[in-house]
């Protein structure tokens, strides 16, 4: 299971594009499909793709005198939407795991810091030796 992303780069349109829409249909230009349907219907869930703001571009170069705003200005004001990848859900049993690993390495830190603390108990673990000691015990 890898994770998967969506390609497709997005952009909200503004109400200043709307516009641009509605002066470039008056000015002549023969809007694709997609645009149309922008530019007639309204809400918030509107997105256009990359080949429909590559359109926009030409088309606001074509008609740019009869036009009032350049097309980084209604860019500008529309959100960009990146793609966001998509994870699958994690395996319980990994996830159960990760989380007693988690709080087994909690214990132990605690442990580590509170050992010089506990009066006359000076209980030295073999991970608290240095590493020529350790290895001394395992070879023994």
């Amino acid at each position: 299971m890898s994770t998967t992303l969506d390609p497709r780069v997005r952009v909200r349109p503004s109400k200043l594009l709307m516009e641009t829409l509605i002066e470039l249909t008056n000015v002549g230009a023969d809007l694709p499909e997609s645009l149309k349907a922008v530019r007639d219907e309204s809400g918030d869930d509107q997105e256009l793709f990359l080949d429909d703001v590559q359109w926009l571009r030409n088309n606001m170069r074509q008609y740019d005198t009869r036009i009032k705003f350049r097309f980084h200005e209604v860019l500008d004001t529309c959100q960009l939407i990146l793609p966001a990848p998509v994870f699958p859900p994690r395996n319980p049993d990994l996830e159960a795991r990760i989380q007693r690993l988690k709080v087994e390495q909690e214990n132990k830190e605690y442990q580590r810091m509170t050992a010089d603390i506990c009066g006359g108990e000076k209980a030295r673990k073999d991970e608290d030796l240095p590493f020529s000691k350790q290895g001394e015990l395992m070879t023994c």
